[in-house]
């Protein structure tokens, strides 16, 4: 396969067959150095006897390295594409080659571009990705001003790289050169270098692991207040290793349970607002970055709580004061109204912002059993309410009767003094009354218990006297309660017998008319003119006695011949 110089020739197999590059100078006058690659058969029968271009930009691309991974083969080399002047600055770049001999890759892509020199790179697998390394001057400008250090970066089997930057393998402030790479297990690599060691090159080994860190997913969720939300924890891993969920904060509102990844958050009673907890996961070799889990607990509105009230024992008449006492779980608490149900008494009332209850029952009230129902109902949306109710028993509270006034009254000996005394209970139902005369009543004097008639005939021997006459009622309530009113009669002496005592002439047209008369009572004369006249005739007006004997003076007499009187008591 030579038509000029080839040289730094590698090689690596994928089990059945072989893949060798090498640097090239076939196109040396138009491109410079070159990678070029074929294919050898298990047999050692050269495939692509002319070679396979790897790499033919312009600039030298030297110094191949080659790994496979079972299926493809990973071809990295240093690269001066981008180099000028002396000792030019190189690259790290890299193609891939699938067992066909297809690049995939045409003239490669880059792997580290760092300031400075890279070069001499090295090349492994560790199942189906890469770890390539190079001899690193990123902290000068060339070969000639600064110390050599080992770098690496890893290389997906889908041609990302991980670490465009380099990964740090080497930095011994001592120079570190040419190194190699093989396989050392499970994600894990050896990387041998020639090292100057006290003055002396030694050949220094470091051991790299790739393993790639897993990664925690934060998340945002909603969750209502009161009601548990269950979680599902995500996360991933490069390599599709089996991760251990770990909770490393817990939440500070709430609890957890279950088991990671499958926990289930329940909000702190009547809790909302917001909450977090941070977890990690762990693929087998290192943990995560811890990931937040952020909860914001959406307020529901919780049931106010009325206390238990009392039963409660009064009498009528006597004003009853209940505190209702009421809670309302929210935070922040709502503003809570009181009220009564529709079963409430007639002159019931409630405060309804501090739930004070008053009620003075009236007589009508009494005795009687009342169930009053209190609400209580908070300003939430919805707005809920919670109900107390309790028995209200109200005693009847017996009210003494009252007695009306009695009016003094002056009659006269030998008439029959008849005074209805009235009374009233204000108890419902109103009590039975009776009616009794105290023990200084006259004698003859009477009433009637049940409707209180009071009668009284003076005899003879009564008459010109004056009688302080008390009526006493009484109800038949528990206790019997009573009033009492006295009143006073005046008896005059019997009068003379009632007759006309004298008729005089007066001036003329003018007779005097004279009585025996009772004092205070009304009179009435009558005249006509002849004796056998069928109609008395009234004189105008009438005469009110103001001693034993009265007078009337008839002054329509002009032209009369002759009267006769007679005079009428009126009632």
């Amino acid at each position: 396969m030579r038509r000029r110089d080839e040289s730094a020739a590698a090689v690596a197999s994928d089990g059945s067959g072989y893949l060798v590059a090498w640097s090239d100078q076939r196109n040396m006058k138009d491109t410079g150095v070159d990678i070029y690659a074929a294919r050898l058969t298990g047999g050692g029968k050269v495939l692509d006897t002319n070679g396979i271009p790897i790499c033919t930009v312009v600039n030298d691309q030297t110094v191949p390295a080659i790994a496979s991974n079972g299926s493809d083969y990973l071809v990295v080399w240093q690269d001066n594409r981008d180099a000028g002047g002396i000792a030019p600055p190189s690259d790290i770049y890299g193609a891939r080659v699938v067992s066909t001999g297809t690049v995939i890759e045409t003239n490669g892509f880059a792997i580290c571009t760092a300031r400075g020199t890279q070069g001499f790179p090295g090349v492994a697998a560790n199942g189906p990705d890469y770890l390539v390394v190079w001899q690193d001057y990123r902290d000068g400008n060339s070969y000639f001003d600064v110390n050599a250090d080992i770098y690496g970066a890893r290389v997906k089997s889908d041609g990302s790289v991980l670490d465009a930057a380099g990964l740090t393998i080497n930095t011994n402030a001592f120079n570190q050169e040419v190194p190699s790479i093989v396989s050392a297990g499970f994600r894990r690599f050896l990387v041998v270098n020639r090292g100057t060691r006290d003055g002396q090159l030694r050949t220094v080994a470091n051991f790299v692991s790739v393993n790639d860190s897993p990664v925690a997913d934060s998340q945002s969720l909603a969750a209502v207040e009161d009601t548990p939300l269950a979680i599902t924890l995500t996360a991933s891993d490069a390599q599709n290793d089996p991760l251990t969920f770990m909770v490393s904060r817990t939440p500070t509102n709430g609890t957890l349970s279950g088991t990671a990844p499958n926990l289930v958050y329940t909000p702190a009673t009547n809790y909302n607002g917001p909450d977090s907890f941070s977890f990690k996961v762990n693929d087998g070799f290192i943990d995560s970055a811890p990931a937040t889990v952020t909860i914001n607990v959406t307020a529901v509105n919780d049931p106010p709580i009325l206390a238990a009230i009392t039963n409660q024992l009064i009498d009528e008449g006597s004003t009853l004061v209940v505190t209702n006492t009421a809670a309302d779980p929210d935070v922040p608490a709502n503003v809570l109204t009181f009220s009564l149900g529709t079963n409430a008494p007639a002159g019931a009332s409630i405060n309804t912002t501090n739930g004070v209850f008053t009620w003075t029952p009236g007589e009508a009230q009494g005795p009687s059993a009342s169930v009053i129902t209190v609400t209580v109902a908070d300003d939430g949306v919805p707005s809920l309410t919670d109900s107390k109710s309790f028995t209200v028993v109200v005693r009847e509270l017996n009210a003494a009767p009252i007695l009306a006034k009695i009016p003094d009254v002056t009659i006269s000996q030998g008439m029959t003094l008849v005074i209805p005394i009235i009374a009233f209970d204000a108890d419902l139902p109103a009590n039975r009354l009776t009616f009794t005369l105290s023990s200084n009543a006259p004698a003859g004097a009477s009433i009637n218990l049940t409707n209180g008639l009071f009668i009284w005939t003076p005899t003879k021997a009564q008459g010109d006297t004056t009688n302080l006459i008390a009526v006493r009622v009484e109800d038949n309530g528990v206790p019997a309660l009573s009033d009492e009113k006295a009143f006073t009669v005046v008896v005059n002496p019997a009068p003379t017998p009632f007759q006309v005592t004298g008729i005089n002439i007066g001036p003329p047209g003018e007779v005097v008319i004279i009585w025996n008369a009772v004092t205070g009572k009304t009179y009435r004369v009558q005249y006509k003119a002849k004796v056998d006249d069928s109609n008395w005739l009234d004189l105008s007006g009438v005469t009110t006695a103001t001693g034993p004997s009265a007078v009337k003076v008839d002054s329509t007499l002009s032209g009369v011949q002759q009267r006769f009187y007679h005079v009428v008591q009126l009632p």
